[in-house]
């Protein structure tokens, strides 16, 4: 687990939903930049390196060719204080830009920002801890100062933006950079910054998530600077206009449906909003074709070809000349036979309808939320699914029932849920675990259920005409 918050909340059952990873039985590895104490934990700081572990650091980088090459690289893991974040930097550097830039060169521009030779054994903690502020300062200031693409220097302000840790799908960062796409298949402008990025270790990507990538804290911290505070807002709501300038292509929005999804083109038009600002006649175009979007995101997750169909019929009577605009750009796009909504025929945006949710084939015959109306279970012929409302995406399915279900209900933290189904089965589940955790038979089919506060006591009603009232034993 990388860069922990808060370790102690790793043994604190009410905090994570039932999971403690301290005590699941297994070797756990996490990192943290805060100090603790916890039972059964052995920390062991990281924070500096040996000199050898350092310089073989950077000789991983960029392999010193001559007994001068090597006392210069051993001269600058010294200088930043033997810390592993600025010996990579100063390492990707150096492998980025040799032979232009030698050891002696990039040891030479260390002194000039006053990081000459330290006796690490004679610091305190705090003069080193200063020391490691300076260090990072001065590498990331030599990679931001030798990066030439401008593209890539916009990329990382952009990435700076958003929380500490966050994980981004490149392409939204991109939307967000005003990056268009390359005038051919080699031509690859997202992929030639970020590979500026990686390259100099200003950015780490993440291909098994989906193509995204996220920033250090400290390159985080140092990216989000190089945005003046009075400046932030603006240059925020530059890059939502540049992404809603993208979405309102319809090339590019339909392509980005297709290949990404609809949930992350939601995301995208989300962050957008969120960066916008105050309203604006502007913004509320943006708000309408989000709103737009995501009453339709249940039929454009399965059927991306109905965009047009679905846009035009939430769309088709709205006052703005942007949105008639873009309307037309979509109906001249088209190349296949469509049927097209004449009047507005479908629900608009900015009623009271916020989404539409797909379901199991069958019917849904009951449903139950948590209290923080994030999460909602729903029950069928056979299973429950629990839904994140937010985002409209199926968190899982609790099968098992051999009969329809005809009533649920979920505890107020989600935790537990109980069903009941026409098989003659009540049965309790941990939602979490994802299976049931206790099983009632009554006397006939089961169609009414209630869960109490304590999530213990469970009241249900069967087809015969009995009203059960039962109490969940060994719950915890």
């Amino acid at each position: 687990m990388d860069n922990v918050a808060e370790p102690k909340l790793l043994n604190n059952d009410a905090y994570l939903c039932g999971l403690t990873p301290l005590s699941l039985g297994c070797d756990l590895l996490f990192t943290t930049r805060k100090h603790f104490q916890l039972p059964g934990v052995t920390q062991q700081p990281v924070n500096v390196l040996s000199p050898a572990a350092a310089y073989g650091l950077m000789s991983s980088f960029c392999a010193p060719r001559t007994a001068a090459d090597e006392d210069h690289a051993r001269s600058i893991c010294n200088a930043v204080g033997y810390l592993p974040l600025a010996v990579t930097l100063a390492g990707s550097y150096l492998k980025q830009y040799q032979p232009d830039v030698s050891f002696a060169d990039y040891r030479e521009e260390l002194a000039n920002n006053r990081l000459g030779v330290i006796d690490v054994g004679g610091m305190t903690e705090e003069e080193l801890a200063t020391r490691h502020v300076a260090a990072v300062g001065a590498t990331l200031r030599s990679q931001w100062e030798m990066l030439p693409d401008e593209e890539a220097r916009r990329l990382f302000k952009v990435a700076g933006q958003f929380p500490e840790a966050a994980i981004v799908p490149k392409a939204r960062l991109g939307l967000l950079a005003g990056i268009r796409p390359g005038e051919s298949k080699v031509d690859r402008p997202l992929a030639r910054a970020f590979n500026y990025l990686h390259c100099l270790s200003l950015a780490e990507s993440l291909e098994s998530d989906g193509g995204a990538a996220r920033l250090h804290p400290l390159v985080r911290e140092f990216s989000l600077q190089l945005v003046p505070e009075g400046e932030r807002a603006a240059f925020r709501k530059s890059a939502a206009r540049r992404l809603k300038e993208a979405h309102f292509d319809y090339p590019k929005l339909e392509s980005d449906i297709r290949s990404r999804g609809i949930r992350q083109v939601l995301d995208d038009l989300k962050v957008a909003l969120d960066w916008w600002g105050r309203d604006g006649d502007e913004k509320r175009d943006l708000e309408l074709l989000e709103g737009a979007l995501r009453l339709s995101a249940h039929v454009l997750a399965v059927a991306p070809d109905q965009l047009p169909a679905q846009l035009i019929g939430r769309l088709l009577d709205q006052k703005s000349p942007r949105i008639a605009f873009f309307l037309t750009q979509m109906t001249r796009a088209q190349r296949k036979p469509w049927l097209r909504p004449l009047t507005r025929s479908l629900t608009a945006p900015g009623g009271p309808l916020i989404r539409t949710i797909a379901g199991p084939t069958g019917s849904v015959n009951a449903v139950a939320m948590t209290a923080d109306g994030l999460r909602a279970l729903s029950g069928s012929e056979n299973a429950l699914k629990l839904w994140d409302l937010e985002s409209g995406a199926e968190l899982m399915t609790l099968a098992g029932h051999a009969g329809s279900v005809r009533a649920v209900a979920l505890s107020a933290d989600g935790r537990r849920a109980v069903s009941a189904s026409l098989d003659h089965t009540l049965k309790v589940w941990d939602v979490d675990a994802g299976e049931p955790v206790a099983v009632f038979f009554g006397e006939g089919g089961m169609r009414g259920v209630q869960l109490a506060a304590d999530r213990r006591t469970v009241v249900a009603g069967d087809a015969s005409g009995a009203v059960h009232f039962l109490r969940l034993e060994n719950a915890d």
